[in-house]
């Protein structure tokens, strides 16, 4: 069995890890623990989002070093044909903090009137989530079904888990 930790109470980001482990023939516990972020709520190019992302992990093996694997995401906006979409950065690190698995979830649109509202509320302590969940009620965890047509965060996940060229080293232990 190896023993997932996952930065932050994400609750999908735990269950998809699980469903990976499941699809995969293996056994993924995964928990989530509490940590202090020290960077910008809603990244907005690649490079700081998967910084972020790493951040996170290894923030996780302060808190639960007793884990095999700790997984850091980190929400990112980017302009792309005139247009917005978002994305979330997957960084996934062992105990001795080696990358051992880093993805992105398929691009979502957003509207423009979002990424206005994201920016009104500063970027440094308000994300994506925390406007949908304002604006429309949406579960401030899981408030992607609004943008993608139904699809869960914990679905975006597992999708892009599954297809990460690097996801095997996750169950190679």
């Amino acid at each position: 069995m190896i023993k997932a930790i996952v930065a932050g109470f994400d609750r999908a980001a735990s269950l998809a890890l699980e469903e990976v482990g499941e699809r995969s023939g293996v056994t993924i516990k995964a928990e989530s623990v509490f940590i202090q972020p020290n960077y910008y709520a809603q990244a907005t190019d690649f490079g700081s989002a998967y910084t972020c992302a790493r951040l996170n992990a290894c923030a996780a093996i302060k808190e639960a070093p007793h884990g095999d694997i700790f997984t850091g995401l980190q929400s990112m906006l980017r302009r792309r044909n005139g247009g917005w979409e978002h994305l979330i950065g997957i960084q996934i690190v062992s105990r001795y903090r080696a990358l051992l698995c880093g993805t992105w979830t398929e691009a979502v649109p957003v509207p423009p009137e979002l990424i206005d509202e994201v920016r009104s509320r500063g970027m440094t302590t308000a994300n994506l989530e925390t406007v949908l969940s304002h604006r429309y009620g949406a579960d401030a965890v899981d408030p992607y079904g609004r943008l993608s047509g139904g699809r869960s965060r914990r679905q975006m996940l597992v999708e892009a888990l599954l297809r990460a060229p690097d996801r095997r080293r996750l169950i190679k232990r």
